[in-house]
């Protein structure tokens, strides 16, 4: 196989994984450990239906996220395949 079509493949390869790897915004918004679960977990700890909450990743990446929603807001991090609470849920503002 030439250098060329060798390279083709890594590239298909990598970016296939692109979505898996975590902290990627692709990761966030795809992966059922992304926004999916967070959403779940922040409706909990807000009290606010997931269809009324907002994310935004907080940092470098999408490990560290905000959740706002029904005048509350709260941050979480993604840690061993879950999402936890890292701040009090406050006042939204």
């Amino acid at each position: 196989m030439g250098k060329v079509a060798l390279a083709g493949v890594w590239v298909l390869l990598l970016s296939g994984c692109a979505s898996g790897i975590i902290g990627t915004q692709e990761w966030f918004d795809q992966h059922s450990y992304g926004k999916q679960a967070l959403a779940k977990k922040a409706s909990f700890d807000l009290s606010c239906p997931a269809a009324d909450l907002e994310f935004v990743c907080i940092g470098n990446d999408c490990t560290s996220a905000g959740a706002t929603g029904c005048d509350k807001k709260a941050s979480y991090v993604f840690v061993e395949n879950k999402w936890v609470m890292n701040s009090d849920s406050q006042p939204a503002k």
